[in-house]
């Protein structure tokens, strides 16, 4: 399931930052490489740009979204790096917990399995394919203003409203050529910083969706323990007790008893990870929806920068939807796992099988989350509370400015 994460990593050259058996010359010239170019170069640059529109409150909103944007990709590289035996431990966890079953449940759930890993490579696809679009559509839009915007040009007015570069021009730059140039860099730099954010937030979102199906697998065995245990046994009814069928019964409970703490604790560790970028995530994605609708507002409709911040606006929903859809996923999912338990036949078990029925269903009456740094779950209320916001501190803007 991870093997296209694996594809981004070693794209955007963060696959070396997390591969623990040894890392070759070229890989790391390549990360070095991507970083020199996005975070040493292009972002100080932005920040410049940004100084420079001091007297403007448009375009410094405008400036500011997308350098939050790539302050939150740095930020993400950061977490990568410092967590990075934590989520190697918790990539092998995952894939451990496909071979814990006997071959029954394998036989079943396969088919399970496969339609998660299609749910896992349509995600990172859609996700690839959106963050690719923000820098070749930036790369357009600066092609249109190259081409119509010169001085004979009679369309003043998209010249004025289509801003070509975040970054300022150098002045050996400042030529047709340069520009030409200086447009293909930022190109680069915009797809690099979508790579490597695409690279992040697939690989939480892969996270959740193989815990996810651990987690219905785990549904199917509590579900089917008797039924299991008749048929490994050879017995056709479960009328009159059966000490070998009560024994067999006890030892899947425990089983599964444990492997639901495995996935309990595989679920801490990821919202001990990834808690504060998602902190920082929300928040961000506040100010730069925000911003985006404010641009949005002040430029002509369905003009070249109003289709931009339109692309933008629908990429940081959509990247903010996948964490708030995923988090929501996995405590709904959990939350289940109480009724797969009650319809077993659980009535040939003993006091102790009822026990641990009793044990594991007070345990899951404690929702599961993954945590918004340590201030409330993630789920879909996330999401609607962000949109709101967002135009709500808009409007006020808006009628201020």
């Amino acid at each position: 399931m991870f093997d296209l994460n694996i594809r981004f990593l070693k794209l955007t050259g963060l696959w070396c930052i997390l591969n623990k058996s040894g890392n070759s010359v070229k890989s790391l010239i390549h990360l070095l490489c991507f970083l020199l170019l996005a975070q040493i170069i292009y972002l100080p640059a932005e920040l410049v740009k940004l100084l420079s529109f001091s007297e403007n409150f448009e375009q410094t909103m405008e400036q500011l979204g997308f350098m939050l944007t790539h302050i939150l990709g740095t930020v993400k590289i950061i977490s990568l790096y410092i967590s990075r035996k934590k989520l190697s431990k918790i990539m092998d966890d995952l894939r451990r917990y496909s071979y814990i079953y006997d071959c029954d449940v394998h036989n079943n759930c396969h088919s399970l399995e496969e339609a998660f890993n299609r749910k896992a490579y349509r995600v990172c696809a859609f996700f690839f394919l959106m963050g690719s679009c923000a820098g070749l559509l930036k790369f357009l839009i600066t092609t249109i203003h190259l081409i119509y915007c010169k001085e004979d040009t009679t369309d003043k007015e998209l010249c004025i409203t289509v801003k070509p570069f975040f970054i300022p021009i150098p002045v050996f730059l400042n030529t047709i050529p340069g520009r030409w140039i200086l447009g293909g860099f930022q190109c680069v730099c915009l797809t690099l910083y979508a790579w490597q954010i695409v690279a992040y937030d697939t690989l939480f979102a892969t996270f959740l969706i193989y815990i996810d199906c651990s987690v219905h697998i785990l549904r199917y065995f509590f579900e089917t323990i008797t039924e299991r245990s008749m048929n490994k046994l050879q017995l056709r009814s479960c009328i009159t007790s059966n000490p070998e069928l009560t024994r067999h019964m006890n030892m899947q409970m425990r089983t599964g008893t444990i492997n639901l703490q495995n996935l309990i604790m595989t679920c801490v560790e990821i919202a001990d990870v990834f808690k504060y970028v998602i902190l920082l995530q929300v928040l961000f994605a506040l100010f730069i929806l925000m911003t985006c609708l404010y641009v949005a507002a002040s430029v002509p409709l369905f003009g070249a920068s109003f289709t931009f911040q339109l692309e933008f606006y629908l990429t940081i929903v959509t990247q903010l939807s996948l964490y708030c859809w995923f988090g929501n996923e996995i405590t709904l999912s959990f939350r289940k796992i109480p009724d797969a338990m009650y319809n077993n036949n659980w009535i040939p078990g003993d006091k102790s099988f009822k026990g641990s029925m009793l044990l594991n269903t007070l345990r899951m009456n404690k929702p599961i989350h993954i945590m918004i740094g340590m201030v409330t779950p993630l789920n879909l209320n996330v999401l609607i509370y962000i949109l709101r916001a967002s135009y709500s501190y808009f409007a006020v803007i808006k009628s201020k400015y």
